[in-house]
């Protein structure tokens, strides 16, 4: 024993075998998979086994537990030290040259060190200075999953281990595969797999590498805001059943993109789902999000999305939101009172209909204080599409902003909380010539409505006035005779209903078919069909 030394290892330090055989020492604390490994230099073949104590000399090890004996490439050992294998405890690597005469690297990673499943990639570089490291990473049975790994430069390589029950160690040629590039896996166990990447050869380069599974899609409510809690890749679903405009949007710190399909079957990771219907893949820091239109087609529900980060790079949650858009609430009508938002870090977007005239000039008031909200409208000839569909961009102002739109119909108005920040702002989208002074909103000289129609007593007549002025209503039958008239009368400015009660100049007017003409300044600005009923 006298004449056996034990070098201790520490966990990520390499250090220089020369003298063999070489006994080390490790002690092993955390729950996590472990690898000892070494690397030859040049045309040398150095191989290594883990054993469970010392011995005297000239073995000083005893009780052989794994071990790797390649003739090319790195030999290493991984024991698995999660509940149920291994126990902590110190183990005795022994490194011996098995043919040349030159030195070894010799390293040693426990852990603790995990991959999560559809978490970012993880990026290293490597060099002379890096032989081995192991991470645990937790697989299901039955699910398939694809390990991600790409590598420049250096000879780097992924493995992945699994262990039996009770305590478990193995040598390289152990591995379920070893592969140099992106490959799939479907596990035959539920547990901690260590996976292991090497730098066999020792050159400078760089790998990145990462495991994703088509997990279940988490169910979306329209107006909750979502977290992804760290992950890089995440699946939602969501069902919109109302004939309203609908929009997803995803936010967070890194590049997110977003995707929204039709099929919940799909391939493996990452294309979970099929059948695509948009995407919406810009540059931080704009929020993407993807826009449907149900008042031209039939919903057909459920809907699947994929929120992640652009090529999985990136760190920290984003927000994902979902709004239906199927409220009478959510219908913006023209020429209303300004409509009042505040907004948040739980928000990421909010969806309108609002019913727009071709070639008509409306003016769009939006004013955000605070957080960083734009305002994007989209076409009503629109079924899918993403942000950078939209027909009109408004980082919003004190005054208003012009547009036109090509069709008419039903467009999805849009704002978005670019930043998260708390703020407010006021949406509200006029015809020409309504708005007057400051928020002073002139509606048109217009007649709105009569109701009850049918009636079987008198009527209320809904108007409006861009300017006041002197106001009448006739009844005409249905030769075009005037039967009966309300007496004029001066109206300010503004929205009004006037009543009228059947009577004719002969008394109550009999049951039939009528028409209502509204005067306004000594001009008709609409006649409108009405009936009376016994």
């Amino acid at each position: 024993m006298a004449q056996c030394t034990y070098p201790s290892l520490a966990g990520g330090t390499v250090v220089t075998a020369s003298a063999t055989p070489q006994p080390y020492t490790l002690s092993q604390s955390s729950q996590y998979w472990t690898a000892v490994a070494v690397r030859s230099a040049g045309a040398d073949n150095w191989n290594i086994e883990v054993d469970q104590s010392q011995a005297g000399a000239p073995s000083c090890v005893a009780t052989p537990l794994a071990s790797s004996a390649r003739v090319t490439g790195v030999d290493f050992v991984v024991g698995d030290f999660n509940p149920g294998h291994d126990p902590a405890a110190s183990y005795y690597p022994l490194v011996t040259r098995a043919s040349g005469s030159g030195s070894a690297t010799v390293e040693w990673d426990d852990g603790p060190n995990a991959l999560v499943v559809n978490g970012p990639l993880v990026n290293r570089t490597t060099g002379p200075s890096d032989v081995i490291e192991i991470w645990d990473v937790f697989l299901s049975l039955g699910n398939t999953y694809t390990f991600t790994f790409a590598r420049t430069g250096a000879n780097a390589r992924l493995l992945l281990f699994k262990s039996d029950a009770g305590a478990y160690w193995a040598g390289r040629n152990s591995a379920q595969f070893e592969v140099t590039t992106t490959t799939t896996y479907t596990p035959t166990a539920t547990g901690f797999y260590g996976v292991v990447v090497i730098n066999d050869d020792g050159l400078a380069g760089t790998y990145s590498v990462g495991v994703g599974t088509c997990d279940t899609p988490t169910a979306l409510a329209s107006g909750t805001a979502v977290s992804t809690n760290g992950l890089a890749e995440t699946h939602y679903s969501f069902n919109q059943t109302d004939a309203f405009w609908t929009a997803v949007g995803v936010r967070g710190d890194a590049d997110w993109n977003l995707e929204c399909l039709q099929n919940e079957s799909g391939g493996v990771f990452p294309a979970c789902f099929s059948a695509p219907l948009a995407s919406s893949a810009l540059a931080a820091p704009a929020v993407d999000f993807i826009v449907g239109n149900f008042n031209n087609q039939v919903p057909t529900p459920p809907f699947y999305v994929r929120a992640h980060m652009s090529q999985d790079q990136g760190s920290g949650a984003a927000m994902v939101e979902w709004d239906n858009g199927s409220t009478l609430g959510d219908i913006i009508s023209v020429d209303a009172s300004l409509i009042s938002r505040t907004t948040g870090p739980s928000d990421v977007l909010e969806c309108w209909d609002v019913f727009l005239d071709a070639g008509t000039n409306y003016q769009f008031i939006f004013r955000p204080t605070g957080a960083s909200l734009k305002l994007f409208l989209f076409p009503a000839a629109l079924a899918w599409g993403s942000r950078s569909d939209a027909i009109f961009q408004f980082a919003g102002g004190a005054n208003p902003a012009p547009f036109a739109p090509g069709g008419s119909g039903w467009h999805g108005l849009v704002v978005v909380n670019e930043n998260g920040l708390a703020g407010s702002y006021q949406l509200g989208v006029y015809s020409p010539g309504v708005l007057g002074t400051g928020d002073e909103v002139r509606p048109p000289t217009r007649l709105y409505a009569i109701t009850p129609n049918p009636s079987r007593g008198g009527i209320q007549i809904a108007f409006t006035l861009h300017d006041a002025g002197v106001v009448d209503f006739e009844v005409l039958d249905v030769a075009g005779r005037v039967v009966s008239q309300t007496p004029s009368r001066d109206w300010p400015q503004g929205r009004w209903k006037a009543a009228w009660g059947r009577q004719g100049p002969g008394g109550r007017l009999s049951a039939g078919v009528y028409f209502l003409r509204m005067r306004a300044a000594g001009r008709t600005v609409a006649v409108r069909k009405f009936a009376l009923l016994d």
